[in-house]
């Protein structure tokens, strides 16, 4: 359904993203996960070319259905973007305009890409509604997003967002800023639809607490660079890398910061596990145990100059 290959992304000559290759099959869940300025959400602006071209200059293909989406024309993009494959944001106020009512917000939505009556556009956005709120839906709807609790944003915002039903869901941080409880009733909102509808995710985090629970595949990156990627089972539950053993165990203290690094290895000089080998050179991405790592620990150069 949607196969990323070779994305770089540069920011002002430096270079955000490198190299991405991911791979996502209808009703599939892939997580991006690691921490601030790792090149997660530049890397899922980029997958539907919403990055400024005047600051930042993306290469390679995001191919969705066989097309190029960085191939295609601002029309060709707008038939896609919202319909087929839509982005939620950490900050509900990037999608929910605190001017407008939830109602109008997502009966526009609706009218955007189905030529149909405000009437019966407003009868499907109650019903999608009640997905998010099955007991208050019509008070959402009667709403501003203002007048809402950031958990019941965060739902709203993934009512307009899943408003039209679209095959892929791109979902930037968008629990982070919750607490426990609305981030679970987020997280239960797209494994329905993941379920349901066989909707693709592609969810950027940090807190791996909830992966397990809906991811199939897992992709960690640090500095522009994707450090191991595999299953959810075998890298959320046998981590490889010291940097994903590391956000795995440290989340929940850890601030999310990334720090720089003056090695090929971005995670160097915080690895516990670290030789002067690991400093000056090429860190290759190897296949072992049924996962992709990108560390020297696995590396046959590595065990013999043990």
């Amino acid at each position: 359904m949607l196969e990323v290959s070779d994305l770089n992304v540069f920011i002002n000559n430096f270079h955000a993203v490198s190299s991405l290759f991911l791979s996502l099959k209808e009703g599939e869940a892939v997580i991006i996960a690691g921490e601030s300025g790792a090149g997660k959400s530049l890397s899922a602006l980029s997958m539907l070319h919403l990055l400024d071209e005047k600051k930042a200059k993306v290469s390679g293909k995001v191919l969705y259905n066989g097309k190029d989406i960085l191939a295609l024309s601002e029309k060709e993009l707008s038939e896609i973007r919202g319909k087929e494959i839509s982005i939620a944001f950490q900050d509900p106020f990037m999608i929910l305009k605190p001017s407008e009512k939830i109602s109008k917000i997502l009966t526009k939505a609706i009218r955007l890409h189905n030529k149909i009556s405000r009437k019966e556009a407003k009868e499907i956005a109650k019903e999608r509604l009640k997905e998010f709120f099955p007991s208050d839906y019509l008070r959402v709807f009667n709403s501003y997003p203002r007048e809402l609790s950031s958990g019941m944003r965060a739902r709203a915002m993934l009512a307009a967002t899943l408003i039209n039903n679209p095959k892929v869901l791109i979902a930037d941080e968008i629990t982070r800023s919750l607490d426990t409880i609305n981030k679970e009733m987020v997280i239960e909102a797209l494994k329905k639809k993941k379920e349901d509808n066989k909707t693709s995710l592609i969810l950027i985090m940090h807190d791996l607490s909830n992966a397990l629970s809906i991811a199939d595949y897992v992709y960690i990156m640090n500095s522009s660079l994707v450090l191991e990627k595999g299953s959810a089972d075998d890298v959320l539950l046998r981590p490889m890398h010291p940097y994903t053993k590391h956000l795995l165990n440290d989340s929940r203290k850890d601030d999310g910061i990334m720090r720089k690094s003056d090695s090929s290895c971005p995670f160097y000089s915080r690895c516990n596990e670290r030789k002067d080998l690991c400093k000056n050179n090429d860190i290759p991405f190897i296949f072992t145990n049924n996962r992709y790592v990108r560390c020297l620990l696995y590396d046959e150069r590595y065990n013999q100059s043990r």
